[in-house]
């Protein structure tokens, strides 16, 4: 059941789009790790050394003031690293991407369109009632409610209904099957907050004024407007093993690099996740603190648009996609900080993690093969078009796009590029008309779970994020078939046939993969670098060394 617009997913996913480009332009990796025609996922820290001390307190850098912490709105780096800590998920995100239980123990699938879910019988709320699957379906039930304004709706959108099946268990029922809808329960969409609590708090939940209800290792104490959020350790979690180390964590909202810089450098903050690039020059020649890069599902791609043109033909896009310089590109626009794409999918995947390595193994380097993109030029039979390049006014999508339009002039196209506006290059996403004047643009995507089946939906049929009306019959087929499958390794080889369409087809030209970029005093210890920050509970690890 489609229970939202997509309109209100993206205003923050191109919000946070633009600060995963700033936060890892000018990023190096320093001299003692390989280049990025040779670095892969292994050579990315996914996670520090486990913490030995209690810290009284921590302070706490984001790019920007969350607008709610209510679950249902949480999914960019603004609001989720904090409502993760608070809210937990019924499946819990590991700094290796792994997905484990949590509040749920279990979850089988009774036939291909139910699945039934076991829960923990020893949690609590912060007030002390016990949580019981009531609390679950309220919580869940938002996601498919059409006036909730859940930014999760999509997601949820094979759902059609959530049941109590006793006071610790429930029962989701689905349209059609969709393995997925496991990976999003343990997002934010998948978090517990207290149902009289939610019944009461309405649509304020989750705004400075109301606050939360949840489970989590810390609890939610205040939110001054323009100032900051605190959260304080949760001395009743339910699972002692990962009682939090730190007493209170003081999240500010700092986004000036200049400042954030000095803040980090001074440890006035202790640390960030998705620095911005502006900064990371000083931040690298700190010793107060250390950056980390880690496994992210953040990838940099050129996306044709509806027009019909050039881009729309495959031999085009295959002939960009080998004619520019892909490793050139991670060294020297993102100065060592990304990796080559060789796949439309992101190395950064939570299973079946050897099937997706063979496959990206087997991929072609990222090699520039001039003469074959020629070639292709000249068998697409184009006429005298020019093709018509968008670009935020990023200076790295700038750099980039001209990169592209270079390499393509170079082999026998006709490139040109135009510089939006920030307002018109967030429009660009929601504006078809505005599309129109354009044949592609560049665009940073991710995905919110790590499975790579949510990154192919994005070019299926009538997918929002489908700007360029890709359509294969094989592929869709795949794609569906790969959704039904729920054993992760068969899944994960069903996977792989639909991405091998893909990848051939080249609806998206992929050009790098990002990691996440992460900033921390030298003092403190425990913490993933990985893509789990976003909704693994980051700081319940989080201590001092």
């Amino acid at each position: 059941m489609k229970s939202i617009s997509s309109t209100a997913k993206l205003v923050t996913v191109v919000a946070a789009a633009s600060l995963l480009v700033a936060g890892l332009a000018g990023c190096g990796s320093g001299s003692t790790k390989p280049n990025a025609a040779t670095r892969t996922l292994t050579d990315l820290v996914s996670t520090t050394a486990p913490a030995t001390k209690d810290v009284s307190a921590v302070t706490w850098n984001l790019p920007y003031e969350p607008a709610s912490l209510d679950p249902i709105k949480t999914q960019v780096f603004a609001d989720a690293p904090v409502t993760s800590n608070v809210c937990e998920s019924l499946f819990r995100v590991g700094s290796d991407l792994d997905i484990s239980p949590n509040l749920a123990t279990s979850y089988k699938q009774v036939d291909p369109l139910t699945w039934t879910y076991q829960l923990r019988s020893d949690v609590t709320f912060w007030d002390g009632s016990p949580m019981t699957s009531a609390d679950v379906v309220a919580s869940l039930e938002r996601n498919i409610d059409p006036n909730s304004g859940s930014y999760w709706g999509l997601e949820f959108e094979n759902v059609s209904s959530i049941t109590a099946a006793g006071p610790n268990a429930f029962t989701i029922h689905l349209t059609k099957p969709d393995a997925l809808v496991n990976q999003v329960l343990a997002t934010s969409a998948g978090a517990i907050s207290e149902a009289s609590f939610l019944a009461k708090a309405g649509a304020s939940y989750g705004s400075a004024k109301t606050g939360l209800m949840c489970t989590g290792p810390f609890r939610f104490d205040s939110w001054t407007a323009g100032s900051d959020i605190v959260i304080s350790r949760n001395d009743g979690y339910w699972d002692k093993s990962l009682k939090a180390k730190v007493g209170k964590i003081t999240f500010r909202f700092v986004s000036d690099p200049s400042t954030t810089s000095s803040g980090l450098i001074s440890e006035e903050i202790d640390g960030m996740y998705q620095v911005p690039g502006a900064a990371i020059p000083a931040l690298r020649k700190s010793s107060s603190g250390t950056l980390y890069l880690g496994p992210s599902t953040a990838s940099l791609d050129l996306i044709p648009t509806e027009r019909s043109g050039p881009l729309q033909n495959p031999k085009v896009r295959e002939a960009l996609f080998i004619a520019l310089d892909r490793s050139a590109v991670a060294k020297n626009v993102y100065n060592d900080a990304a990796t080559p794409a060789v796949s439309f999918i992101n190395p950064g995947v939570g299973y079946g993690k050897s099937v997706f390595a063979g496959y990206l193994k087997s991929r072609p380097a990222p090699t520039v093969d001039q003469a074959k993109a020629k070639t292709l030029v000249k068998q697409a039979e184009l006429a005298d078009s020019t093709i018509k390049l968008a670009t935020s006014p990023d200076p790295s999508l700038e750099t980039v796009a001209n990169a592209i339009a270079a390499a393509g002039n170079q082999i026998g196209l006709k490139i040109t590029v135009v510089t939006l506006t920030a307002a018109e290059n967030d429009q660009l996403y929601f504006d078809q008309k505005l599309r129109d004047q354009y044949d592609g643009f560049l665009n940073v995507q991710w995905t919110l779970t790590t499975d790579p089946l949510e990154e192919l939906e994005f070019i299926t049929k009538g997918a929002f994020t489908n700007y360029g009306l890709y359509y294969n019959t094989k592929f869709q087929q795949a794609f569906y078939s790969a959704l039904g499958v729920t054993d992760p390794k068969e899944r994960a080889v069903a996977a792989v046939k639909a991405v091998t369409i893909a990848d051939h087809d080249l609806p998206w030209v992929p050009i790098v993969n990002l990691p996440v970029a992460t900033y921390v005093s030298n003092k403190l210890t425990g913490f993933p670098t990985s893509w789990a920050f976003l909704y693994g509970g980051w700081a319940r690890s989080l201590g001092g060394k």
